[in-house]
């Protein structure tokens, strides 16, 4: 029945909706609008509506806010040269192997960190609305943690004169800081430092996070990314 249908049309500007047709059928369609936020964005979003009718020239208008809140995307490890499965499972992902030398310090392949939190433009007009937690999380999203773990050795990079920090612990590397800071550590190398008199096989745990990230509230599985590498350590003749 014509009498009772409705028109729903996009009109191409700022998402914009327009809705026309009866009463009844545009109160019942109302009732299961939905408010999609744009990609990778929070803060406060505000929406616009205004009816009319078709007959006169009254109009009405109104405006309220939608408070987004920000969300973790946990940074993602790339390694140089190397196949990336197109979802964030790290099974998905390609594990490296890397051939090494008994006592020997070997070089491994370059390795980056991309996070998605770093978009520019990605916060809207905040306009003091995130409680406490919601601070401290985009905050957090703003520094890394990113963790080497060498079974049989240890994992060295060169920190200087960057505002981050590097720690040395027993078969771990830990360093943290912001991403520009720790990708401009990663780039000036990193190598495999096996254990004295070490030789045969050995696998090197990669894990990435933000800081606190565990205050998200999502508590996604994804808040930390983690990859390997396998190392095959040969022996030598002393």
């Amino acid at each position: 029945d014509d009498n009772n249908c409705m028109t729903i049309r996009h009109n191409g500007k700022n998402s914009g909706l327009l809705l026309q047709g009866k009463l009844t059928e545009m109160n019942s369609m109302l009732s299961r609008l939905m408010y999609a936020p744009p990609i990778d964005k929070w803060g406060v979003d505000k929406v616009k509506f205004s009816s009319n009718n078709n007959t006169d020239n009254f109009s009405d208008l109104g405006l309220f806010d939608v408070v987004i809140k920000p969300q973790n995307d946990v940074p993602i490890i790339h390694i140089n040269g190397t196949k990336e499965g197109l979802d964030r499972l790290p099974s998905t992902w390609e594990t490296v192997t890397v051939s090494a030398q008994e006592d020997t310090s070997t070089p491994l392949p370059l390795i980056t960190l991309s996070d998605r939190d770093m978009k520019p433009n990605q916060f809207l007009n905040s306009e003091g609305r995130l409680n406490d937690a919601e601070k401290m999380l985009t905050e957090s999203m703003l520094r890394l943690e990113l963790t080497f773990i060498a079974r049989h050795g240890q994992i060295r990079v060169d920190s200087r004169n960057d505002d981050i920090v590097v720690e040395f612990k027993d078969s771990e590397t830990h360093l943290s800081g912001s991403i520009e800071g720790i990708n401009r550590v990663l780039s000036r190398g990193i190598s495999y430092h096996g254990d004295l008199n070490f030789h045969g096989a050995d696998t090197i745990d990669i894990q990435s996070k933000n800081q606190n990230a565990a205050i998200d509230e999502r508590k996604s599985a994804y808040n930390t990314f983690s990859r390997k590498m396998a190392v095959n350590v040969a022996s030598v003749n002393d």
